[in-house]
């Protein structure tokens, strides 16, 4: 709930936490990130975030459209967010033994997406990726945006039963019949784990 509250107020504030990926107008994926002075503050357990950055706080793919670039995607946005901030580089925490239900980000996977240990912890290190590195793809986001959702698969179409109508449970389709990218964040009954992207996966 207090999550929630948090997010609610970013948005009221016009500074939503984040950005979310629908496909069709389903959500594919969303990531959740602010500048650090926005987060409460970590235990002493963990490495401090660096005052001036934008922290990745977490990523999330739907499993049917992992593997297809979205995570990549996400991170992107989270650097050209940076950029737009003035902030001059993107942190996150990554797990070293990295559990789906768990918010961290995998280890492994921050280090295939480009991001370097800044500050070592044994189990959760800070990892860090600086925006001078990346501007020049950051710069191509929506170029690249196209690129993805060009790729993804599609769904099947969901078998009418005879007389019409949908099959019993089988939800309404939501036909925008668009792709894109909204800067809002998923609503509260979207589930929050990380992608299941050992690497290559979510590029």
């Amino acid at each position: 709930m207090r999550k929630q509250a948090w997010v609610s107020a970013r948005v009221q504030d016009g500074h939503p936490p984040g950005r979310i990926a629908r496909v069709d107008g389903e959500v594919a994926g969303y990531a959740l990130f602010a500048p650090v002075p926005a987060f409460a503050p970590r235990p002493a357990l963990v490495p401090a975030a660096s005052p001036d950055a934008m922290l990745l706080a977490t990523i999330w793919v739907a499993p049917f459209w992992r593997e297809s670039g979205l995570g990549r995607l996400l991170v992107q946005a989270a650097v050209k967010d940076a950029i737009r901030a003035e902030a001059p580089a993107v942190e996150a925490y990554g797990d070293r033994r990295w559990l789906e239900r768990g918010c961290t980000l995998p280890a492994t996977w921050l280090l295939h997406e480009g991001f370097e240990v800044h500050r070592e912890h044994p189990r959760t290190p800070l990892f860090r990726l600086d925006v001078k590195r990346t501007v020049r793809w950051a710069e191509s986001l929506e170029h690249a945006l196209e690129e993805v959702l060009g790729a993804l698969p599609r769904r099947a179409p969901q078998p009418v039963r005879e007389g019409g109508g949908l099959p019993r449970g089988v939800p309404e389709p939501q036909r925008t019949g668009r792709h894109g990218a909204a800067p809002s964040m998923p609503p509260p009954s979207v589930p929050a784990p990380p992608p299941r992207d050992d690497p290559p996966r979510g590029r």
